[in-house]
């Protein structure tokens, strides 16, 4: 809503400002699937973009960049079987998925920190699906994976690592039933130079309202950025209001910080969009 009246502002005011450029707002319901089918279509139909503010919140950094991601899905197969048998049960799709999941928690990615990201890579197992009832045991396994990636360790390093911990859980249960791997959605990490004007106006526009100086960070999440930045334009992924609890049920902002972070966009637009502005 803040980006709207900034928005609606400089539309009045464009003519008085001086002000030479084309502004557009966009508000896209589909980023966190990874998709971006709302930026893509955007694209499409209204053309190039020379840069983008993303409007997530929080006051303590201006964020230039995001870890990419990559998303793993894993069948694991078994042999089924009830529960009751006298014969002894085979070794179950659920002791094949913990073994996994116990080779990556023992996971140390520390010789993949990279100098240009404060953040090291991660892997984190995100849900394990199988199984039903309490007389058999399950013939297949699911577990998703998200991975995320600095420069140093993207998707292609992520990837055999994934491969390699797989081959070790196969070699460990010898049987005829294969692991089936699918590496799903992916975006590169990116960072964009802190020199760039979209960066320096905001920047600027932010300590001149704050009356301190802002650190430029990269985001641990992915989002558009990292989509945008394969096509070359630059993006910003985080400066706004202050908030708690952010994507919980008790989501909210400090009512306080909306004003400066309104004068704070409308200044650095006014910045970029100035006549004196390269």
């Amino acid at each position: 809503e803040m980006f709207c009246h900034v928005s609606w502002d400089l539309a009045l005011k464009a003519q008085s400002y001086g002000l030479i450029g084309k502004l557009q707002l966009l508000l896209d319901a589909d980023e966190h699937t990874g998709r971006f089918r709302a930026i893509k279509r955007f694209m499409q139909e209204k053309g190039p973009i020379d840069g983008v503010y993303i409007g997530y919140p929080g006051s303590n950094a201006i964020k230039i960049g995001a870890r990419g991601f990559v998303r793993a899905r894993i069948r694991f197969s078994a042999e089924s079987g009830h529960t009751g048998s006298r014969s002894a049960p085979p070794a179950t799709v659920f002791e094949k998925a913990s073994r996994f999941i116990r080779s990556v928690s023992q996971l140390n990615l520390s010789e993949f920190h990279s100098t240009e990201f404060e953040m090291a890579p991660k892997i984190t197992v995100t849900a394990v699906n199988g199984g039903e009832g309490y007389s058999s045991y399950a013939d297949s396994c699911v577990v998703l994976v998200d991975i995320r990636l600095v420069p140093g360790f993207e998707a292609k390093r992520a990837q055999k690592l994934i491969k390699d911990l797989l081959l070790q859980c196969d070699q460990t249960f010898p049987d005829n039933y294969p692991t089936q791997l699918d590496f799903e959605q992916s975006w590169p990490p990116y960072k964009i130079d802190a020199s760039r004007p979209l960066v320096s106006a905001l920047r600027e526009a932010t300590e001149e309202v704050l009356g301190r100086p802002i650190n430029l960070e990269v985001a641990g999440p992915s989002n558009v950025g990292n989509f945008l930045a394969t096509e070359q334009i630059d993006a910003t992924c985080g400066f706004g209001v202050e908030y708690r609890n952010i994507h919980d049920a008790d989501e909210s902002v400090s009512i306080d910080s909306i004003e400066p972070t309104y004068k704070i966009y409308r200044s650095a637009l006014l910045k970029l969009f100035s006549s004196h502005r390269t």
